[in-house]
């Protein structure tokens, strides 16, 4: 029972005199792990960090933005974008389109040293973009771009290279959206005006052989003939009688012409507004973000931090250390007593 109380006693209160008692190995290998996790820590390749820091801007159509009379109906532009907008921008930034295109544009494969010939050259590639290359959803509603590389201006370069494929991502899928409804209704719109000429054309033609307004024609002409009968002049009651049959034959085709002309001309009124915004469309673009703070070439390196590294290194070494010797010394202990 004495045996079991000391070995009780040893094992749970007396820590820190055991500690002291081996102090020199514990000393020892605590100072010989801060000085190699040092050394390692000089081997690691430093890296910069760059960042821009954007919002969302709203998504307000460009046509019905900028062809507004009404000011207060244009202020959604200058407005700043929602959720929606946000988590549509952090999708864009995560696309293939704008991942290729860094890649390419700073032939990341060499500056990463990626031999192409070796195995899986493109999943390594890719691994390296996802690790140096962060996008970060803040509480502001704000989204920060955050670039880490070995060499500083890279990492700026390439921040702000990103920040600026965001709008050309975004409006390239819209323009080709656009063009498309752009076609639509140029071929409507020009179908309809070619009609509204032709219409025109025809209504000019019976302008010219007199006739203009018919109801306001006929009545006066209804007065005239009334007013010839009554002087008495049958001369001038035939010639006006003659012009009222001639009115009368083409009144048909006039009214016909005339009601088909203002109702081409309502749809082209309204065709003439589509087309004018889908133009826009097509040719107008705005940004769709507010960029607050541009990356700039960063003075200090951010990784490795080496007093971390050795401090963690350093501690995790002793604590090692210390369930080591416990362990060992109580193994021995139980061999010897068995």
């Amino acid at each position: 029972m004495a045996q079991e109380k000391t070995e009780f006693n040893f094992e749970t209160s007396d820590l820190i005199l055991y500690l002291w008692k081996r102090k020199i190995p514990l000393i020892i290998i605590t100072l010989a792990a801060a000085v190699i996790s040092t050394l390692i820590s000089f081997t690691i390749t430093p890296k910069f960090r760059s960042s821009v820091v954007l919002f969302p801007a709203s998504e307000s159509p460009v046509s019905k933005s900028l062809l507004q009379t009404n000011f207060q109906d244009r202020v959604g532009i200058l407005g700043f974008g929602e959720e929606n907008q946000l988590e549509r921008i952090l999708q864009v930034l995560h696309s293939d389109d704008i991942r290729d295109h860094i890649i390419d544009q700073y032939d990341l494969m060499e500056h990463y040293e990626i031999d192409p010939d070796g195995p899986f050259p493109l999943t390594k590639l890719y691994g390296e973009y996802s690790s140096n290359i962060k996008f970060k959803r803040t509480e502001y509603n704000s989204i920060v771009i955050e670039v880490m590389d070995k060499d500083p201006q890279m990492a700026a370069n390439i921040a702000n290279d990103i920040s600026a494929q965001i709008d050309s991502t975004m409006n390239r899928m819209k323009r080709d959206r656009a063009l498309k409804a752009f076609l639509l209704v140029e071929k409507e719109y020009l179908n309809s005006a070619s009609r509204a000429r032709e219409l025109n054309d025809s209504i000019t033609l019976l302008n010219k052989k007199g006739i203009v307004t018919y109801d306001a024609q006929f009545e006066r002409l209804t007065e005239a003939y009334g007013k010839a009968i009554t002087e008495n002049n049958m001369e001038a009651a035939r010639t006006i009688e003659n012009k009222m049959k001639e009115l009368q034959n083409y009144t048909g085709p006039f009214v016909y012409y005339w009601n088909m002309w203002s109702n081409e001309a309502i749809r082209l009124r309204d065709l003439t507004a589509k087309y004018v915004e889908a133009k826009a469309e097509t040719e107008l673009t705005l940004s769709h973000v507010f960029v607050l703070d541009k990356a700039y070439k960063a003075e200090k390196k951010a990784y490795p931090k080496k007093s971390i590294i050795v401090i963690v290194a350093t501690f995790a070494t002793f604590i090692l250390a210390v369930m080591a010797f416990l362990f060992f010394e109580n193994f021995l202990r139980k061999l010897r007593t068995a």
